[in-house]
């Protein structure tokens, strides 16, 4: 049956792959995934390219337990805008793949590329401040999160762009999945503020800003 419409649909990756070598990743992201090739985060290699500590380590005095991350808790308007990319030592595979972009045949070369990174209410699920409370809790505080991440997924996404590409960012938000429950009582009022200040900074730059939550 031949489909009314036509849909341009782009195999793309979550984010997470087997792999313990950046160059080994990349380069199977641009064989198998060249239409929309996305950058490999290695969590097999050391375990701070998990998605929490990957981007979280970079907050205030922040340390990973191996379950929490622990910062100071609270985001001041310059550390907001001093938001950046993880560092190769935790992103190996986002800095191969920036390397490696320009150098693709233009055969294999697409427009766009997709982009990641930890949703503020996960993070904030997962992390605790100094005082002992959950990153949650403090709701002024939860929204400063997602304005920080916003800026981080900003530069990841100029890096991108100006390589030439369009970007699609997208927030890894399992989460949601709890938004109402005993575990993260957050109202969707609540919610909503936050994953608007995260995707704002991206849509700014003119790419495209998603969620992803893999929860029901």
């Amino acid at each position: 049956m031949e489909a009314p419409i036509h849909l341009p649909l782009f195999p793309t990756g979550i984010g997470s792959t087997r792999h313990k070598d950046a160059q080994a990743a990349v380069t199977e992201v641009l064989d198998d995934y060249w239409r929309m090739p996305f950058w490999p985060q290695l969590p097999n290699r050391v375990a701070e390219e998990a998605m929490l500590p990957q981007a979280g380590l970079g907050l205030p005095a922040a340390s990973w337990d191996g379950q929490y991350l622990h910062w100071s808790g609270r985001l001041d308007d310059a550390q907001i805008a001093a938001a950046d990319l993880p560092p190769a030592s935790r992103a190996e595979g986002l800095h191969e793949l920036l390397a490696r972009l320009p150098n693709v045949p233009d055969e294999r070369k697409s427009n766009v590329v997709k982009g990641h990174i930890v949703g503020p209410i996960t993070l904030a699920r997962w992390s605790r401040g100094a005082d002992g409370r959950a990153s949650w809790e403090d709701l002024e505080g939860l929204a400063r999160l997602g304005a920080w991440l916003g800026q981080s997924a900003m530069r990841q996404t100029q890096a991108l762009q100006r390589l030439g590409y369009q970007v699609v960012m997208m927030f890894d938000e399992p989460e949601l999945a709890a938004v109402g429950e005993p575990a993260l009582p957050l109202r969707w009022r609540e919610v909503q503020p936050v994953l608007r200040a995260a995707l704002e900074p991206v849509q700014r730059v003119g790419a495209l800003a998603g969620i992803h939550c893999c929860g029901s």
